[in-house]
C-alpha cells in the first residue's frame, strides 16, 4: 500500500505515462506505417509552435512558462495540449498598494490585499502533541458552530477523538461543517465519507471534486477551524495521526499551529464561508463575532489566497514585504524550498542588507523529487548570505515567518509555486512581541536540533538537473 501511495502521489506521473505512451506510438507507427511519419511529424512540430507562442504570449510565472515550453518541446501532443487547455501559474505583476501614513501590521495588512483586525489573545503551539488538547477541548466546548476546512482528514486515532466530539456536538444542535480537498483526501478517506457525515448530523463536502480535468495544483491546502466565531485555529496541522505523533512518518513531524481569538475570528468565519459556498448561516450568538473586547488586543490580519489563480496573492506579497521591512532577523519554517526566483532574490536582498535571513527545512524528505530540489535551492541561497539548515529528527512541516522580534506569520503557505501562486491557503500576521518571542524561541531549539542541508551526489546533481525545467509544476 505504502508503495502504491508513492507511485500514486508522484507529480510528474501523468507526464511520465504520456511519454511512454507517445513513445509506444512512434515506435509502432515506425514498424507498421513508416509513410505516415513524416505528415505526423509535421503536425506535431506545427501544434507545438503554436503552444509555444501561446505560452510566451501568457502573462505566467517565468518558471511556469520555462515548464510548459519544455513539455511543448518534449512531448508536443500532450504538451501542446496542456499549454492550450491548462491555466498557468501567474505571478503577481500588479505594484503593491501605497499605504500614505501607515507602518506597521496596518501597513502589511495592505500590502497583503487583508483588513487590519485584531486579537484578544494567540497561542502558538509548536508542535501537533501541544495542539491537540486544547483543540479538541475547544471542539467540546461548542455552542453554535464549528467550521473545519483541511487539506487532508485521515481515518485513524485523531480523526477518531474528533469525530466523537463532532457527533456529540451535532446531536446537541451545533451546526457542524467540513470542508475537504478532495485530491489531499483521496487515498485517506472512503468514498462512503460524505454519505457518513451527512448520517452524523456533520455536513461534509470536497472541494473540487476528482475530474479529468481537476488541477492538482489549485487545491485547497488550508488547514483552519474556527469555532463559534470565536476562536480560530490555523497553521501546518491537517487531521491525521502523524501529525500528532500517533503514527510515524519520516521520524519525528514537526509541525506547529495558531490559536486565535477575539475580532479576527469574524474575518476567518467569513473567509471558510466564501469557499463554502457564499451561505448566510445563523448569526452566532451577538458579540461573539465583532471587535475585541478585552483590554489586550493585538493588530492582526487573517490572510487569505484563493485557488482561483487571482491577483495579489496575499503572502506571497507579504513575504517580499517583509524581506524589503526586515533590520534584524527573518526567520522562516518550510517542508519545502522551491520558490520562485523573485521570492529567492527578495531573500538574498534581505540577507545582503546585513539581516539574518534563516531558513529551516526537514532532514528526511517525504518526496523526493522536491528535496533534490530544495537542495539545489539551498545552495544558491546560502551562495547569497542566507542560512539554511535541515531539522535532523525528521521530516519538519511547519509553515511559519517570524521578523524583527515582533511580526510573526503561521499559516498554510510552502515555499513552491503552488502555495505561493496557486492554491488556496490562509493564515495570520500578528504585530505582538510576545507571540514573536514563542516563534523565535521555537526556531533557536530547532536550529539547534538542525544541520547543513546535505550535499546532492553526482546522480542526484542529474536528477535535479532534469527536474528543473518542470519545477514550478512540483
Amino acid at each position: 500500500m505504502r508503495l502504491f501511495r508513492k507511485f500514486a502521489g508522484a507529480r510528474l506521473l501523468f507526464l511520465g505515462i504520456l511519454a511512454l505512451v507517445l513513445l509506444g506510438g512512434a515506435v509502432l507507427l515506425f514498424f507498421t506505417a513508416p509513410r505516415l511519419l513524416p505528415p505526423i511529424l509535421l503536425a506535431e512540430r506545427t501544434l507545438a509552435l503554436a503552444a509555444a507562442v501561446r505560452v510566451c504570449a501568457q502573462d505566467a510565472l517565468p518558471e511556469s512558462k520555462l515548464a510548459r515550453l519544455t513539455l511543448a518541446i518534449a512531448l508536443p501532443l500532450a504538451g501542446a495540449a496542456i499549454c492550450f487547455f491548462f491555466r498557468p501559474l501567474r505571478g503577481d505583476g500588479a505594484p503593491p498598494p501605497r499605504a500614505r501614513g501607515s507602518d506597521g501590521a496596518a501597513r502589511l495588512a495592505k500590502v497583503a490585499g487583508a483588513r487590519l483586525s485584531a486579537a484578544e489573545s494567540a497561542d502558538y503551539y509548536p508542535t501537533g502533541e501541544a495542539w491537540r488538547a486544547p483543540f479538541l477541548a475547544d471542539l467540546a466546548a461548542a455552542e453554535h458552530e464549528i467550521f473545519l476546512e483541511y487539506y487532508i482528514v485521515a481515518e485513524g486515532v485523531l480523526w477518531g477523538e474528533i469525530l466523537r466530539i463532532l457527533r456529540e456536538r451535532a446531536a446537541c444542535g451545533v451546526r457542524v461543517n467540513l470542508l475537504f480537498d478532495a485530491f489531499g483526501c483521496a487515498l485517506t478517506l472512503p468514498a462512503r465519507f460524505v454519505r457518513e457525515m451527512r448520517g452524523a448530523g456533520i455536513c461534509a463536502k470536497p472541494f473540487r471534486a476528482l475530474a479529468p480535468r481537476a488541477s492538482a495544483a489549485r487545491r485547497d491546502h488550508r488547514k483552519l477551524a474556527v469555532i463559534d466565531g470565536r476562536t480560530v485555529y490555523v497553521g501546518g496541522i491537517n487531521l491525521a495521526d502523524e501529525y500528532v505523533g500517533e503514527k510515524l512518518r519520516f521520524g519525528h513531524w514537526k509541525d506547529s499551529a495558531l490559536r486565535l481569538t477575539g475580532g479576527i475570528a469574524c474575518d476567518f468565519r467569513q473567509m471558510f464561508l466564501r469557499t463554502w459556498g457564499g451561505e448566510n448561516p445563523p448569526p452566532v450568538r451577538r458579540g461573539t463575532c465583532g471587535a475585541a473586547q478585552s483590554g489586550h488586543t493585538m493588530s492582526a490580519a487573517a490572510l487569505s489566497d484563493d485557488a482561483e489563480g487571482r491577483a495579489p496573492r496575499a503572502f506571497a506579497r507579504l513575504l517580499h514585504e517583509l524581506c524589503g521591512r526586515a533590520e534584524k532577523r527573518l526567520w522562516l519554517f518550510t517542508p519545502y524550498l522551491v520558490p520562485d526566483s523573485a521570492t529567492m532574490r527578495a531573500l538574498m536582498r534581505a540577507a545582503a542588507g546585513g539581516t539574518d535571513v534563516r531558513v529551516a527545512v526537514p532532514y528526511i524528505a517525504d518526496k523526493r523529487a522536491v528535496y533534490l530540489l530544495t537542495k539545489r535551492c539551498a545552495r544558491i541561497l546560502e551562495g547569497g548570505g542566507v542560512k539554511v539548515r535541515a531539522y535532523l529528527p525528521g521530516f519538519l512541516h511547519a509553515k511559519s515567518v517570524v521578523c524583527d522580534g515582533k511580526y510573526a506569520v503561521v499559516g498554510s503557505w510552502n515555499l513552491d509555486c503552488r502555495s505561493l501562486y496557486a492554491q488556496a491557503e490562509c493564515g495570520a500576521l500578528v504585530e505582538d512581541a510576545r507571540l514573536a518571542a514563542d516563534l523565535e524561541r521555537d526556531f533557536e531549539q530547532t536550529w539547534v536540533q538542525s544541520a547543513p542541508v546535505p550535499k546532492a551526489r553526482g546522480t542526484e546533481k542529474l536528477r535535479a538537473a532534469l527536474l528543473l525545467p518542470f519545477y514550478a509544476l512540483i
